[in-house]
């Protein structure tokens, strides 16, 4: 047994029963999280108090009665990390990362006193740059901790007095560029972008030190200015996926179109970083090795982030596709919500674009489907 350490966990119960037609949550608590002892294998206790069911006896508007015979299923959604998350650091001074944001909201933008230019040639004419410090992201992220190690960020050198001509050729760039994380695709912040440009007009900065450049060709701007405030800060927000505002809602009211959720956040709040996919934003922690953030857009599409005529176009999305994490967790929400979801256009449609054979590799997905409605229903049945 290896020596104990703590480690951080945030914890949900969620109980169901079974019927007719599957399994049926009749009462989830929130996420609490606290700190626990564990050892290096990764072993922790987590005790259920009598509490937690007469909790969920009131909640349950009579569906569970815990004297009765009928059979019900506990699940524990949890969630561990070593290291403390941005808002643990945002709350150990006492400031909530909403303030913490809005006390300076531009910091990424305005090049003030920073060792490291990100670089972004195509998002708008010219290109376009975010600052921020190599300590920083090194301490962040492992991924930046490498490069920023390695001679791929390119060292910048400027001489404090420079012809007109060669302060523009080191404004244009020179850095090496970053690998993809395929953000040209469905959820592309790209557009997010061009709201942002024709409200705030972008002029790249004359920095009179040397610095490391990293050009990034394959990201949008706002997904990047959104996540190193986010690690700065340890808020973030997000648009809703444009599967959930375009899909025909076959039960529920219109969804207001993506970019006019985007552009009437901006309105109101002008200087923070503007509304950002989760799935642009889940791409880009992958890359740069960022758990935490990870966690969070999970945790965006589990709780709200799809619904039963959204899900099937989310189904064979590139994003689901390459990522095993998000694909987990959409087949999850199709197999328990399968009665509703088999009955949409969207999932008709699906089905005639599998008849035709017009999506390619979607044998590996329907297999993967195929099992979890087979062990959901096993297990519906069962209880």
């Amino acid at each position: 047994m290896g020596p104990t350490k703590k480690v951080r966990y945030r914890l949900k119960l969620s109980m169901m029963r079974s019927e007719y037609d599957g399994m049926r949550y009749i009462h989830q608590t929130d996420y609490k999280q606290g700190w626990d002892a564990s050892t290096e294998e990764g072993k922790m206790t987590i005790r259920v108090k009598n509490d937690h069911w007469e909790e969920a006896a009131d909640a349950s508007e009579g569906r569970y009665d815990p004297d009765s015979r009928v059979r019900y299923r506990l699940s524990l959604d949890l969630e561990i990390g070593d290291a403390p998350r941005p808002r643990d650091i945002a709350q150990a001074t006492g400031i909530e990362p909403l303030v913490l944001l809005d006390r300076l909201p531009t910091l990424e933008v305005s090049g003030a006193s920073p060792d490291v230019r990100l670089f972004f040639p195509d998002a708008v004419e010219g290109g376009a740059e975010l600052w921020t410090h190599s300590e920083f992201l090194s301490f962040c992220s492992p991924y930046m901790k490498t490069l920023l190690s390695s001679d791929f960020a390119e060292a910048v050198s400027v001489p404090a007095k420079r012809r007109k001509s060669e302060g523009k050729a080191a404004l244009a760039g020179s850095g090496s560029t970053l690998p993809s994380t395929t953000d040209n695709g469905h959820d592309s912040d790209a557009e997010t972008d061009d709201t942002y440009f024709a409200q705030k007009p972008h002029e790249l900065k004359h920095v009179d030190r040397e610095y490391k450049e990293i050009k990034i060709t394959k990201a949008a701007f706002s997904t990047y200015r959104a996540v190193l405030a986010y690690l700065r800060t340890g808020h973030i927000a997000f648009a809703p996926l444009t599967s959930k505002c375009t899909a025909v809602q076959d039960d529920t009211q219109p969804i207001p179109p993506r970019q006019t959720q985007i552009e009437t956040a901006a309105a109101e709040n002008p200087d923070r970083p503007y509304l950002v996919s989760p799935k642009s934003v889940y791409r880009l922690a992958h890359l740069l090795e960022l758990q935490n953030l990870q966690s969070a857009c999970l945790t965006i599409l589990r709780e709200g982030g799809l619904t039963v005529s959204s899900a099937p176009a989310e189904l064979f999305d590139e994003t689901c596709v390459l990522h095993e994490a998000w694909r987990r967790l959409v087949v999850e929400y199709i197999t328990q919500n399968w009665e509703h979801v088999k009955k949409t256009s969207a999932w008709k449609e699906l089905e005639r674009k599998l008849e035709a054979d017009e999506i390619p590799g979607a044998m590996l997905i329907m297999m993967q489907l195929f099992k979890a409605r087979e062990k959901f229903s096993k297990t519906s049945s069962y209880y």
